[in-house]
């Protein structure tokens, strides 16, 4: 009896399909006795049904008509006896096998080539996305970097006093700068190291006017410029920072000053 490992790669697929000699075909029956070789010939035949049932054809309707008239009219004919052609069976055979064979693979090699077009399709997605991020990392870069170079070039001008705004008690450590231009009235501020508020406060910027406050504009710590533009100023003689309720306020709620500068005359 053949055992597993003395069965050929291909036999039990040429024994489902009828194409094997008497000789290797009682052989294979033999070993059906393994179980486990039984139910590897159950399952290529299962699959050989599927793939014969999946594509399988409807005969054309007039098929039936035609081959009565044609079985009608050799009935006419004389018997000529046949000489058995087993060589041409089995080369026939051989042939249906290499079909099926081939129509396996070339469905095989179908869904590879898609999944390999599929996975290109989505590394190309990826570095797309990757490109786009790269190009909005560089356009933000260049915003800093052109940013940066307009504070620095505001910070040497001479047209601009720099006042410093340090720290009052309980927050000595804090540190702000305003840029003012006695001539133009502008008001830069650059917000140092001041801390992070809650969502329902904002800071403000109050310049002293004759010994009253008067609002120079409020703002938030995410701002992206180095140096951002307050509202214009007449003749401050001080700055002052406070934390307000989100929106500002009209009068300076003194107990919550953080920093605060004089100009020196």
């Amino acid at each position: 009896m053949k055992s597993k490992s003395n069965i050929s790669q291909g036999d039990l697929e040429l024994y489902a399909l009828g194409m094997l000699s008497e000789e290797e075909r009682m052989a294979i029956e033999q070993a059906l006795s393994d179980p486990e070789i039984k139910a590897e010939l159950d399952a290529i035949e299962e699959g050989l049904e599927a793939f014969a049932f999946a594509n399988q054809m409807a005969p054309p309707a007039d098929l039936k008509d035609k081959f009565m008239s044609q079985l009608e009219e050799e009935e006419e004919k004389p018997v000529i006896p046949l000489q058995p052609k087993v060589e041409k069976a089995n080369s026939n055979r051989y042939w249906l096998a290499a079909a099926v064979s081939l129509a396996v693979i070339s469905s095989a090699l179908a869904l590879l080539f898609f999944n390999k077009w599929q996975s290109t399709e989505n590394q190309l997605a990826i570095a797309m996305q990757e490109n786009s991020v790269l190009a909005e990392n560089s356009q933000f870069t260049n915003q800093k970097l052109s940013a940066a170079e307009n504070s620095l070039a505001l910070m040497s001008n001479p047209e601009f006093e720099m006042i410093q705004l340090k720290g009052v008690e309980g927050s000595p450590e804090l540190l702000s700068t305003v840029l003012w231009n006695p001539d133009t009235k502008e008001t830069f501020l650059n917000i140092g190291n001041l801390k992070s508020l809650d969502e329902n406060l904002q800071y403000q910027l109050w310049s002293i006017q004759d010994g009253q406050p008067v609002d120079a504009g409020v703002f938030d710590l995410d701002s992206s410029d180095y140096l951002i533009k307050m509202k214009n100023n007449e003749v401050p003689q001080a700055f002052a920072i406070t934390i307000e309720p989100r929106g500002g306020s009209e009068v300076p709620t003194l107990d919550q000053m953080v920093v605060i500068g004089t100009i020196q005359s």
